[in-house]
């Protein structure tokens, strides 16, 4: 018995003992980050900064405004000057479709970056559209109350069919975004303000595939229902795909839903605007975008670390992306 004491005695003051432990892992400081994302059309310019450490407070200027910036577009040097109302650097030269894009940036506390990009080629394409008032026809009970939205609200449906033209090389990258209406308050006939609806969409099996922000885990308990009924989407508003993903090479359809304001709130009727633009994605800024969507569906408390991409060589991280952009609006009705 005295030697079982003992024993016991002896293993309450080993699990009461701490060890340090000594972390043999990198020791580093902040780095250099360097982004650009140009559109063709637009001045060229590049936003330099330090990383920020998680707990660094949230109002922290981490700008570097004394690096020395170099980007080359289409075989041209131009040194880049910095622009304190914007906080980035800026060139008088003029991002074209189809020309190479190459930075350089030096910091004497952070050393050197630099990365290129090739501006994606104009393109043309064509939006048709068609409008009808909503059918339940081809939703299925289970979908009433999906990602928060009631479809028996809705009100009525606007086909958005985006076609690239025939001559589209292949390979390409695209990203469709659309802005949230703005609709216009009254009370008493005196305009108060405006408001933000923002659109939902229903997809259809053969869009879903070519939409790749939304997996089989976003979708959930839906997945195995993909081939069978469209999925109501609520809140996004961007559509991020590679035309190697559409069924014949050419056309994209999904359905833009209106669903009806508070009924408390006097709506003024009025012609209803859905700004969209239709953007061609270099590869690299096709491949950030769909790492910075997968790290916005795992971000959390209690999710897994996600690794971001990044074309930046040298001694930092960040980005270098161009896109080619076409913008318009179409008009929704209500039924």
């Amino acid at each position: 018995m005295k030697r079982l004491s003992l024993i016991l005695t002896a293993l309450i003051l080993v699990t009461g003992c701490t060890k340090d432990i000594e972390y043999r892992g990198t020791d580093r400081g902040p780095i250099m980050v360097a982004n650009s994302m140009n559109r063709a059309g637009d001045k060229a310019y590049v936003r330099v900064t330090r990383s920020r450490y998680f707990l660094d407070p949230g109002n922290l200027d981490n700008t570097l405004s004394d690096a020395a910036v170099i980007m080359t577009i289409g075989g041209s040097y131009h040194e880049l000057n910095y622009d304190s109302r914007n906080r980035n650097y800026t060139s008088d030269c003029t991002v074209r479709p189809g020309s190479i894009l190459q930075i350089s940036a030096a910091h004497p506390d952070f050393g050197q970056v630099y990365a290129y990009d090739t501006v994606p080629k104009a393109f043309s394409c064509t939006v048709d559209t068609a409008y009808q008032a909503f059918s339940m026809k081809g939703i299925a009970i289970d979908t009433m109350f999906y990602h928060g939205l009631d479809v028996g609200m809705i009100d009525s449906v606007c086909s958005f069919d985006f076609c690239l033209s025939s001559d589209t090389g292949r390979n390409e990258y695209f990203m469709i975004e659309f802005e949230p209406i703005r609709r216009f308050i009254s009370i008493r006939g005196d305009t108060l303000d405006t408001i933000c609806q923002y659109l939902s969409y229903r997809i259809a099996t053969p869009t879903l595939y070519a939409i790749e922000m939304i997996d089989n885990e976003s979708i959930g308990d839906f997945s195995e229902l993909m081939d069978l009924l469209p999925v109501i989407s609520n809140g996004i508003n961007s559509f991020t795909f590679s035309d190697r993903h559409l069924s014949d090479t050419t056309h994209l359809v999904f359905e833009l839903l209106m669903t009806p304001v508070d009924s408390t709130l006097h709506i003024i009727k009025s012609d209803i605007k859905a700004k969209y633009a239709i953007r061609s994605l270099s590869w690299a800024a096709y491949t950030y975008q769909m790492a910075a969507r997968n790290f916005g569906s795992h971000n959390g408390p209690m999710s897994e670390p996600v690794t971001m991409w990044t074309n930046i060589q040298g001694d930092g991280t960040g980005v270098l992306g161009s896109y080619v952009e076409i913008s318009d609006s179409l008009s929704l009705r209500e039924f």
